[in-house]
């Protein structure tokens, strides 16, 4: 009960902090508001400094939006990845959930909640704050293309938000960042970029509501936290006091790669799980590192990702699964199949 209260109260602290420091009106060209992103920064206010000049290497966010109207639906596939900065092969995953058997029966909207896309180009500035140590590049062998061409090549909605820089390459063919995303077959609205507690290195969720035709709106949150221990428990208590007002009480599912290396035994995981009901996802391992850790500690199963959400108390039937491939990513992906409650459709206005 104690270590209960304690860790209600740490969410409530955190809230509260998050109301105080919310919106702030910056003008970095990261937090470009022509983006139609909607900035809200977690972090205390003597993190400001060093935040900025994180964001200040990094592009603006990126949004795009698929032509064509939606088609009503009747279930909802929601996936979380870390795609790796471009090593796991979305194509290949995106075969696979069309061909899932009980997939072909009825339509479906898909989600993908992203972590480590990646985005290239001119967006990215050449330059960026002096004396800043930027990440080292990660760049694996990459099968697909960054964030924007996905979107384009699958016709799909698309909210990109960077977190951090790619590398510090300066020329146009090197210039990188990288951070989370939703892609989506259904429309994105409210579209939210949320800075949490510095770490080691700068990290912000992304969020969106998906209103799919004929059935309930669901919340939807892409996250990644830090590898440090101490750092990712002061984020996640920062995002777990913040999720229930920003769901605001529509259905939520909130998912990405926690770096938990004591999965449900880290404070991280719990602070979460006070906010959201973690999924039954399965048992299998979800990343290939560190090898070493699998053998001597039998309760460690490299189950790092992890899929949140308040479905129950809206009826929801759902399944949930671990994809035994890695598609070339350093992670196997996590899906769920909702079947949210179908709308009424509005009566006929008669004159």
């Amino acid at each position: 009960m104690r270590t209960r209260a304690a860790l209600a109260l740490t969410l409530a602290c955190a809230a509260g902090a998050a109301v105080g420091r919310a919106q702030e009106a910056r003008s970095l060209a990261c937090l470009d508001p022509a983006s139609g992103v909607t900035w809200t920064s977690l972090a205390r206010p003597e993190e400001r400094a060093t935040l900025d000049r994180w964001c200040d290497s990094v592009g603006p966010p990126v949004i795009v939006r698929a032509s064509g109207s939606p088609r009503p639906i009747t279930r909802l596939v929601v996936a979380t990845w870390n795609v790796h900065v471009g090593g796991g092969h979305l194509e290949r995953l995106l075969e696979w959930i069309h061909g899932q058997p009980d997939l072909d029966r009825q339509p479906y909207g898909l989600v993908l909640l992203l972590e480590e896309a990646f985005r290239a180009g001119p967006a990215i500035n050449a330059t960026y704050p002096a004396g800043l140590k930027v990440p080292s590049a990660i760049r694996p062998r990459r099968p697909s293309p960054d964030i924007s061409e996905l979107a384009a090549i699958h016709a799909m909605h698309a909210a990109y938000v960077p977190s951090m820089r790619n590398g510090p390459g300066a020329t146009l063919d090197t210039r990188e960042d990288r951070g989370n995303a939703i892609l989506s077959t259904e429309p994105l609205a409210d579209v939210r970029a949320i800075e949490l507690p510095f770490g080691k290195q700068r990290r912000v969720a992304v969020a969106a509501t998906i209103a799919p035709a004929g059935t309930a709106p669901v919340r939807v949150v892409a996250m990644h936290l830090d590898t440090s221990r101490g750092d990712r428990t002061r984020q996640a208590a920062a995002i777990g006091g913040y999720l229930p007002g920003l769901a605001g009480g529509v259905p939520a599912v909130a998912a990405g790669d926690l770096n938990t290396l004591f999965g449900r035994r880290e404070r991280a995981f719990k602070v979460l799980n006070l906010s959201l009901p973690v999924e039954d996802c399965g048992t299998r391992r979800t990343n290939v590192w560190p090898w070493r850790l699998d053998i001597p500690f039998g309760w460690w199963r490299g189950r790092i990702d992890f899929v949140f959400d308040s479905l129950t108390a809206f009826d929801a039937s759902r399944r949930c699964g671990t994809v035994a491939n890695r598609f070339g990513s350093d992670h196997h992906p996590v899906v769920m199949v909702i079947a949210l409650p179908v709308t009424a459709p509005a009566p006929a206005r008669t004159e």
